[in-house]
């Protein structure tokens, strides 16, 4: 993804300042009238909301972990969003209940959202004919599993999935951005192609990104019915379920709230869609009663699930000495004071305290920044960061969820 360097970035907040200060209609508050006032839920995610009030404040993000802004907006449509930690420029238009924003500092980096009890009213565009001698036209295979491919026609249409379950799109280019349109829904990709190598990486999803091989022919299909994933799985932590039926359908979620999907897998590669066309790829293992799902592109994302009446036939991982002096190392007290936190010991294990009970855990760095600490058999897995003496976790495994601890001397 294209990324602003720190020059770029100043320069761009000083004219967006400048634009918003300097502009007679601009708004140092939201009119009441002003078309943004209101609740719009990401086309891609309704559990993503943005929500402007017409004093000129807003939040923004999933129910989790919702962040707070300012914002002011110019007669040319110019939308400023000034965070905790970020300013932001973008470029807005409304078309009935239908909310588009560009941003104006990373070119093709586009969301569209909807009004809270409004509806869709774009139409799917209509394909049209691309460069006969693009790079892009052909089949291109993921580059872990060419079971799973991606499509791209001179006359504009394409589609991304398994030959026998595709999902079509329409696609254009403007310089090194891929936009790729399903239905209404629109991403947005930096595409660069190197001899028979395609790396795409999204606009919209931060370290989304894809790499794929292009291929002479459609790779044949195989049956599922006897496949091993077929099942109800159930995850190790919470009442989360994915159940694969064996004509390649499926549901996954929590309990009582279950999506339908479409899946597709190789020996050792899975392929889930939900009925938006959302797409996820993995690495998959089965060991027993017991399936492991690990992302190719997240380090860290690993959920492991149980087969429905099977055992969790996992050993607990033995301790692995901690690299000397590691910074980690040490008793941390959740910061607001309550009697929760995590003694890391420098032979591997550990204690995690709570007001009722002390609970023993491995834990290892799996990379730059990713903890994985392991309870018996369950492993979860942190990004963490370190500023003098304290320490902040965030989950991998459950986006939104973030704990701040101080160091503690007992």
């Amino acid at each position: 993804m294209q990324k602003l360097s720190s020059l770029t970035f100043v320069f761009t907040t000083i004219l967006l300042s400048l634009l918003i200060a300097t502009t007679s209609n601009a708004m140092a508050t939201q009119d009441g009238n002003s078309p943004l006032v209101g609740t719009w839920s990401w086309d891609m995610s309704e559990e993503y909301v943005y929500v402007f009030h017409a004093d000129g404040t807003g939040t923004r993000g999933f129910a989790n972990h919702v962040e707070d802004f300012t914002c002011q907006t110019t007669v040319q449509n110019n939308l400023g969003i000034i965070t905790s930690t970020d300013t932001e420029s973008w470029r807005y238009t409304v078309d009935g209940d239908v909310l588009t924003l560009d941003s104006l500092q990373v070119v093709g980096m586009t969301y569209s959202y909807i009004r809270d009890g409004g509806t869709d009213t774009r139409t799917p565009p209509s394909p049209v004919a691309q460069d006969e001698n693009s790079p892009l036209i052909g089949i291109w295979g993921i580059y872990f599993d060419t079971s799973l491919v991606k499509y791209f026609n001179a006359d504009g249409t394409g589609f991304w999935g398994f030959p026998d379950e595709e999902i079509h799109f329409i696609w254009t280019v403007d310089g090194n951005n891929l936009r790729t349109t399903y239905g209404t829904i629109l991403e947005s990709w930096a595409y660069e192609v190197v001899d028979d190598f395609l790396f795409l990486d999204s606009f919209q999803f931060w370290g989304e990104a894809h790499d794929f091989v292009k291929l002479d022919a459609f790779p044949e299909t195989t049956s599922l019915e006897r496949h091993p994933l077929v099942g109800v799985w159930h995850w190790d932590l919470f009442d989360y379920v994915r159940i694969f039926d064996g004509d390649g359908t499926g549901y996954s979620g929590f309990i009582g709230d279950l999506q339908p999907i479409r899946w597709r897998a190789s020996d050792t590669n899975m392929h889930i869609t939900s009925n938006e066309g959302l797409s996820l790829n993995w690495q998959y293992q089965i060991n027993s009663d017991v399936l492991t799902l690990t992302s190719p592109y997240h380090l860290g994302l690993i959920y492991s699930y149980i087969i429905e009446g099977g055992e969790d036939t996992r050993t607990p991982p033995l301790p692995i000495v901690a690299p000397r002096n590691h910074p980690l190392i040490g008793t941390w007290r959740w910061e607001d004071g309550r009697n929760y936190g995590y003694a890391f010991n420098a032979d591997g294990t550990g204690i995690m305290h709570s007001p009722d009970e002390s609970t023993p855990f491995t834990w290892i760095i799996a990379g730059t920044g990713n903890l994985r600490i392991t309870v018996d058999t369950v492993m979860y897995s942190w990004s963490y960061e370190i500023d003098d003496d304290t320490l902040l976790l965030q989950s991998i495994l459950l986006a939104g969820r973030e704990y701040v601890y101080v160091r503690s001397a007992t």
